[in-house]
Formats: structure tokens, C-alpha cells, sequence
């Protein structure tokens, strides 16, 4: 495929922000479109306490009652990030099945009605 005809739909991940690389995707007519930031706290220290806004209120996730409502609040909020505006349940199942996945970390927050 020459590069006029993936011009439209092509897309590189590169891992890092080295210079060289950077400067390597400018010299190609590439551009960063986005960035990930990986986050994290120790889990040995307590959440701190959170006061939610006036008509909101917090819950963890439910398995069994809350997968599609997830599903389409991350359909939403990631609509422009293929690689989560396209979650299944299938999906969220694997997930869900890996020893990371705590339900009582996973924390929900709804505007009540």
C-alpha cells in the first residue's frame, strides 16, 4: 500500500517519548494525536475521604447488574479511542476474570434522578 493511500486511516503507536522518535514521526508528516499517562498510589495507605457534589451519589460495581450500563457510559466517554469505544461484554468479562479485578475497587458514580 503506498503511504497516499493510507494517508486517511493510518495510525502508529510508539511507546515513550524519546527525541529521537518524536523527531523521526515530524520528519514523516506524523503529528501526536494523543498521549496515555499511566497513574498509580500505593495500596497499602487509605483512600482519602471524597465529598461528592450536591446530587450525586457512589457505589461500586455491581457483577451481574452494572456490565452494559458500564459499557455505555465507556462507549461515551472514549468514543474517539478505538481501543475502547469498541468494548464488548465479551470484553469486560476477560477483564473481569483477571486476579487484578476487584469489584470493590471499581467505584461507579451516578447523577441521581
Amino acid at each position: 500500500m503506498s503511504r497516499d493511500a493510507a494517508e486517511s486511516s493510518l495510525r502508529l503507536w510508539a511507546r515513550g517519548d524519546s527525541k529521537h522518535l518524536i523527531d523521526l514521526a515530524n520528519e514523516q508528516g506524523f503529528g501526536v494525536e494523543r498521549e496515555l499517562v499511566k497513574m498509580g498510589r500505593s495500596l497499602f495507605t487509605s483512600l482519602p475521604a471524597i465529598e461528592l457534589p450536591q446530587g450525586f451519589t457512589c457505589r461500586t460495581f455491581e457483577p451481574g447488574k452494572d456490565e452494559e450500563l458500564f459499557l455505555a457510559a465507556n462507549r461515551e466517554v472514549f468514543k474517539s479511542l478505538p481501543d475502547q469505544k469498541r468494548w464488548t461484554r465479551r470484553d469486560l468479562a476477560v477483564r473481569m476474570k483477571e486476579d487484578w479485578f476487584d469489584p470493590k475497587g471499581f467505584f461507579l458514580i451516578f447523577a441521581n434522578s
